[in-house]
């Protein structure tokens, strides 16, 4: 096997498609990533080893990350068996990385020790599930590019950029958005709080939606042009192969792969913008006066 590459972390406001952009780059037979049973028991890496008995199990390893018709990355919130929930699946690490003393933000000074060693428990996550390249997805990762370069040496980014007024209303959909942190905001704050302050809470998710991109671009500034790579959601939805190809080639993974290639060949990548009207409600119009700016400066408006 060969020596591990660094890792790949994908980054992307939540709702943008980097849960379907994670699971579909950890089908790569070189490709290592958190499953959940290393999140639940955080220091114990060789728990990664049980990557390897997905790629026996081909089938069953599609309908479990991505549903019976293969067209749904996001699949947390449904109804699941328990065969289902114990089949080994990546999934949003943050115990790993809590474990590492890993803050959300970070502004400079001493890294705490634990924190140091990030690297190679990744490393040996990677090589215990039979990878050589760690795929990571995690929406605080967007708050911890600057640290995650300093302590992860040649760390890649991938940004997954989605339409923010589609982002937007996605949020207001999902069953985790009240829990939200609004961090932006104040600390500890929810949309219930925001809502109960006299505000809309659509207008809550869209500077969500600003924040979290910003963070990611502010974050960026400081990392070689050669170790990161935008991409668009509708990008992919249109055309997922040459997408996905220059995704791997990026990570460090065989574009290639035979294998890969074959699973690709059975998911479906249906585009899920939510369609938007600006002579909607007076909510809209206040979200879209904030989602403006942004939209404008990423090519979704003239």
């Amino acid at each position: 096997m060969s020596a591990p590459r660094p890792p790949l972390f994908v980054l992307g406001a939540p709702r943008s498609g980097t849960s379907l952009v994670y699971k579909v780059l950890a089908l790569h037979p070189d490709a290592g990533w958190i499953n959940n049973y290393h999140r639940r028991l955080p220091a114990l890496w060789p728990l990664a080893a049980l990557n390897r008995a997905t790629r026996h199990t081909r089938s069953r390893r599609r309908a479990v990350w991505f549903g019976p018709s293969g067209d749904s990355a996001y699949r947390y919130a449904a109804a699941r068996g328990l065969a289902e929930r114990l089949y080994p699946q990546p999934v949003e690490g943050e115990p790993v990385f809590a474990w590492s003393d890993l803050p959300e933000r970070w502004t400079g000074g001493p890294v705490p020790r634990r924190t140091g060693r990030l690297a190679g428990m990744l490393r040996h996550t990677a090589r215990a599930g039979g990878g050589t390249v760690l795929v990571s997805k995690r929406i605080a990762h967007n708050r911890r590019v600057p640290l995650l370069d300093a302590v992860v040496p040649g760390a890649r980014f991938l940004v997954v950029t989605r339409d923010g007024r589609a982002v937007t209303e996605s949020l207001l959909r999902v069953d985790w958005w009240p829990e939200t942190e609004l961090w932006w905001w104040r600390p500890g704050a929810r949309p219930a709080d925001w809502v109960a302050s006299g505000r809309e809470e659509r207008v809550a998710a869209a500077e969500h939606w600003v924040a979290e991109t910003g963070a990611i671009a502010a974050g960026l500034a400081g990392i070689p042009r050669s170790r990161v790579l935008h991409i668009s959601y509708e990008a992919l939805v249109a055309a997922p192969r040459p997408i996905l190809a220059e995704i791997a080639a990026f990570a460090g993974l065989d574009p290639g792969a035979a294998v890969w290639q074959a699973d690709l060949a059975g998911l479906d990548f249906p585009n899920k913008n939510t369609a938007w009207s600006d002579a909607g409600a007076g909510s809209k119009r206040a979200a879209l006066a904030v989602l403006t700016p942004r939209l404008t400066e990423l090519g979704y408006l003239p």
